[in-house]
């Protein structure tokens, strides 16, 4: 019976090893990769030109020459062109193979007792191919050439603005300016918890570093707002920027291996904290959940009041009251255990005669309606009052459109209200409410429904306790103008015809 093997079977039954040349800038020697290393290659991560730094590694004889064999290494740079003018190693007691002037690599590596040698194409680019071999078993194979070597210098200390996800060793030397309570959750696969702390370093960079479970239990009571650590060995992932406001686009996750180590000694290069402030006034132009900063006057304190959340948790809400220079006041919510610390002191400060200032680090506005009277929230994070002496009515217009696919809600505001009802807020509010013309009011309705428009939509996740929902607002509700309408399909029709 005859088997075909397609191309991607043969390397799943026969290991490729990976043949390369490496040098330190001086002297350049061969270097043979363990088959776990492969991948690096494939995706890209190792390259030529690419400056690596070698964690385990056996030098061992082959076939009369001595060969490096690569266990583990790190990627420092991906891309990098050619280091020095490096020539080949030369070693007094094993022959080593020597790379021609034309730059052809002989390849000694033997596949099926056959040679295979890789030769430069052109410009004196070194070209290795791949070569067949046993997959690399470290105990039988190598056993009795040679203790593994392992690279035992510290890890390097780096900014948090140079972290990636292919650093094999790295530490970070970072201020903690925030650290969230520990929170506790339910899913298909179980119980757990989880807790995150923010860090900042001396360069200004900004990171999040996220524990769950056992790994809560190491760190949890260790870390302090305000101590700098040297942290190392954690994992990069993408950060969750439904929950993550930090400016950076990586997120660490510690585990068992991961090391969080006290700096007694104090670093005032790092600052304790990084603020950008807003103007209060800025507030009600901002774009809903936005994240900013403000700092202002503590005016009034309000007592703290349990508050049940949607998921059946019981927490603390305390509100106070901020002002400025700009004249403006705003509300700030505070939840959880900011009630009990910062919010506690700042109430007894106030009843004591003093007012503090406050700085405010990312807080959250969420404008589910919009009125004269300022910006009222779902979740109680932000609220921002202003007096007039005379109340200004708004739109909050739930609507429903639907078009040739299909049909959904849309939330329309001042303008978009006023494009679909033809009418301002405040004729309808003094026709129910003042008049109490209902009648009317009904008919006024009813005539502005199945009218066509076309719609601009702004469309967005949000996060609702712990829900994620999709959000669609009606920017703009333009009347269909049927003469350029028409115009516009007869010219998409014949675009069509000609094509």
């Amino acid at each position: 019976m005859s088997v075909n093997l397609t191309a991607n079977a043969i390397p799943a039954i026969i290991p490729i090893t990976i043949m390369s040349l490496v040098s330190d800038a001086v002297s350049c020697h061969h270097a043979m990769l363990a088959t776990q290393l492969n991948d690096r290659v494939r995706t890209g991560r190792v390259k030529k030109g690419s400056v690596v730094q070698l964690l385990e590694y056996i030098c061992s004889p082959v076939k009369n020459r001595k060969m490096i064999v690569v266990l583990n290494m790190e990627t420092i740079i991906p891309e990098c062109d050619i280091i020095g003018n490096p020539k080949p190693f030369m070693d007094s007691d094993v022959p080593t193979e020597r790379v021609s002037a034309d730059n052809t690599v002989e390849n000694l590596s033997r596949s099926n007792n056959n040679n295979l040698a890789a030769k430069n194409a052109s410009d004196n680019v070194q070209n290795f191919r791949p070569t067949i071999q046993p997959p690399y078993q470290p105990p039988p194979v190598y056993k009795g050439r040679g203790a593994i070597m392992k690279n035992e210098a510290p890890a390097r200390i780096i900014p948090i603005a140079a972290l990636n996800p292919y650093q094999g060793r790295w530490a970070i030397r970072a201020r903690v300016t925030a650290k969230g309570d520990l929170r506790r959750y339910n899913n298909a696969r179980g119980d757990g918890k989880v807790f995150s702390f923010d860090l900042l370093d001396s360069d200004g960079g900004e990171i999040r570093v996220t524990c769950f479970n056992a790994v809560v239990d190491r760190f949890y009571n260790a870390i302090e707002v305000g101590k700098v650590y040297l942290i190392s060995k954690g994992s990069l992932k993408p950060a969750q920027k439904n929950f993550n406001h930090l400016k950076n686009e990586w997120e660490i996750f510690l585990d068992s291996s991961s090391m969080v180590e006290l700096c007694p000694d104090e670093d005032d290069s790092i600052p304790r904290q990084q603020f950008s402030f807003r103007p209060i006034s800025d507030i009600e132009n901002v774009d809903n959940n936005s994240i900013l900063d403000v700092i202002g006057v503590v005016i009034s304190v309000n007592p703290s009041v349990p508050i049940l959340r949607k998921n059946g948790m019981e927490t603390q809400r305390r509100i106070l009251s901020l002002k400025d220079s700009s004249g403006r006041s705003v509300e700030l919510t505070l939840w959880g255990e900011f009630c009990n610390r910062e919010g506690q002191k700042l109430q007894e400060m106030v009843d004591a005669g003093f007012f503090p200032i406050l700085a405010v680090k990312a807080g959250k506005i969420d404008n589910a309606i919009r009125r004269g009277l300022g910006q009222e929230t779902q979740d109680g994070n932000v609220i921002c009052n202003q007096e007039f002496e005379e109340c200004d009515f708004r739109y909050l217009l739930q609507a429903q459109i639907l078009d040739h696919t299909g049909l959904t809600w849309v939330t329309a505001f001042q303008e978009a209200g006023e494009e679909i009802m033809e009418y301002s807020v405040k004729e309808l509010y003094l026709l129910k409410y003042e008049q109490q013309n209902d009648e009317r009011f009904g008919e006024i309705i009813k005539s502005r429904l199945f009218n066509h428009f076309i719609f601009r939509l702004k469309i967005k996740e949000e996060l609702y306790g712990d829900e994620q929902k999709v959000k669609i607002t009606a920017v703009k509700a333009d009347k269909v103008n049927y003469s350029s309408e028409s115009r516009y399909m007869l010219d998409l029709i014949s675009k069509f015809c000609t094509n």
